[in-house]
């Protein structure tokens, strides 16, 4: 169901939010040797954990794989997920997105989460030595930029789902609200699979009695 792909989405995003907040304070001193004994330069940047890194990457590709599955049905109506949807290729699955236009920067993010999901965000090493990938030093943009693109994918499958989404075989989201997206609470209002009761008219002729 593509509600849960977004509902997890945002809740993978929540928690890669406070653990930036709690980790930006900090710095990440790197030093670059020549190899003659004399240091070439040294770099500093906000230290990003690679949780945050991995808990980025897993919110895109949820909500990359929801939109796919709100695009198409049949991906999920199988009672199996296909071959397409089991990979951890960001950029791939961005480019099976019906009308997804990618700046730069968010090529940039994708590009980096693909890199680090199956390799240094989410291992201390590699399955094979071959497959060695040094961590990256985030820079400070990769934050904003993360943000944007992830709450722009976000939007973008509440908007084919707010007024309801069918399957065709059966399973279906009836329609959806979000304060997150603008929306307003309309408590009073009741929801749209619930029917009035129907008035027991013996109760009623016994009242008139």
């Amino acid at each position: 169901m593509p509600d849960k792909w977004l509902e997890y989405s945002e809740e993978l995003a929540d928690a890669a939010e406070r653990l930036w907040h709690v980790r930006s304070d900090r710095m990440t001193l790197s030093v670059n040797h020549s190899g003659r004994g004399d240091t070439d330069h040294i770099e500093t940047a906000p230290a990003q954990p690679r949780a945050y890194v991995l808990l980025a990457a897993l919110a895109l590709e949820n909500v990359l794989k929801g939109l796919l599955i709100a695009h198409d049905p049949s991906l999920i109506t199988g009672g199996s997920i296909p071959k397409r949807l089991r990979s951890h290729r960001l950029t791939s699955l961005a480019g099976q997105v019906s009308a997804l236009e990618l700046s730069a920067s968010d090529r940039g993010v994708l590009s980096v989460c693909e890199e680090g999901l199956p390799s240094w965000s989410r291992y201390p090493v590699p399955l094979r030595r071959e497959d060695h990938r040094e961590v990256s030093i985030v820079p400070a943009t990769f934050h904003d930029s993360f943000q944007h693109l992830h709450s722009r994918l976000c939007r973008s499958l509440y908007e084919l789902i707010k007024n309801g989404w069918d399957s065709g075989v059966g399973a279906r989201v009836l329609g959806c609200g979000s304060v997150r997206y603008g929306d307003k609470p309309y408590l009073t209002k009741p929801f749209p699979w619930v029917k009035k009761p129907k008035e027991d008219h013996a109760e009623s002729e016994g009242d008139s009695k």
